[in-house]
C-alpha cells in the first residue's frame, strides 16, 4: 500500500514543459544604404518560464536598376552585377551577413556615340535586377547572449542593415554609370523556453492516494 501511495505522489508532481514564442519584423523596400533597429520587437518575459534559446532566421532581397554608357574610343562588352550585402548586427558588430547577387546579361556597346544617355549604340538601361536569398539560423544559447534577449521592454541593440554594391563591368575601363538600389528584409525571431507545469492528479492517481491513506489508517488501528 506504501508503494501505491508513493506512485500516486509521483504522478502529482510538475514536469517542464517545452514551448516557443514566434515574432517577425520586415523593413524595405527602401533606397540602401539604410540600418533599422529591431526595437519592434518584444523581449522574453522570464515570468513565462526558463530562456533556453533564441533563434534568429533572416532573409532578404534586392531590386537594382543599373545603366551605362561606354565612353570610350572603342567597343566595350558591359554587363551589370546586381549586389546588396543585408547585415545582422548586435550595434556595429556584424554577426551574420547575407550577401545578394545577380549577374545580368552582357550589352555588346559600340564606341561612344556622342551622347552619354544610356541608350544609342553605346549605351543602355538595364532595366531591373532582383537578388533573394537567405540565411542559416543563427542561434544564442549562452546565458551572456540570453540575456541581451531577456527583459520586460523591447530588444536593444540588435540591427538589419542594407549596404548596396551593384557594379557595371567593363572590357576598357572608359564608363558613365547609374546604380540605383533598394532592398528589404524579412526577419524571424524564436524564443524556445521551458515552464514548469503542475497537473491535477487524475481520478486514477486521487484513488491511489485515498487507498493509500486508508492502508496507513488501518495500519494503526491494528497496532
Amino acid at each position: 500500500m506504501k508503494k501505491l501511495l508513493a506512485l500516486a505522489l509521483v504522478a502529482a508532481t510538475g514536469a517542464a514543459q517545452a514551448d516557443t514564442i514566434v515574432l517577425t519584423d520586415t523593413f524595405g523596400l527602401a533606397t540602401t544604404n539604410w540600418t533599422n533597429a529591431l526595437s519592434g520587437l518584444s523581449q522574453f518575459d522570464s515570468s513565462l518560464g526558463t530562456l533556453n534559446a533564441v533563434t534568429i532566421n533572416l532573409s532578404g532581397d534586392i531590386v537594382q536598376v543599373l545603366k551605362a554608357e561606354n565612353t570610350g574610343a572603342v567597343a566595350d562588352n558591359l554587363t551589370p552585377v546586381a549586389g546588396a550585402n543585408l547585415l545582422f548586427r548586435k550595434g556595429t558588430t556584424t554577426l551574420q551577413t547575407l550577401a545578394l547577387s545577380n549577374t545580368g546579361s552582357a550589352f555588346a556597346a559600340s564606341a561612344f556615340d556622342g551622347t552619354s544617355d544610356f541608350a544609342g549604340t553605346s549605351g543602355v538601361d538595364f532595366g531591373s535586377l532582383t537578388a533573394a536569398g537567405s540565411l542559416a539560423a543563427i542561434t544564442f544559447t549562452s546565458a551572456a547572449d540570453l540575456a541581451d534577449f531577456i527583459g520586460a521592454g523591447t530588444l536593444a541593440g540588435f540591427n538589419v542593415r542594407a549596404v548596396g554594391n551593384g557594379s557595371i563591368n567593363s572590357d576598357n575601363g572608359n564608363l558613365d554609370s547609374s546604380i540605383s538600389t533598394q532592398a528589404r528584409y524579412n526577419l524571424t525571431l524564436t524564443y524556445d523556453y521551458t515552464v514548469p507545469t503542475t497537473p491535477v492528479p487524475e481520478p486514477t492517481s486521487m484513488a491511489l492516494v485515498g487507498l493509500g491513506a486508508l492502508g496507513l489508517a488501518a495500519a494503526r488501528r491494528r497496532k
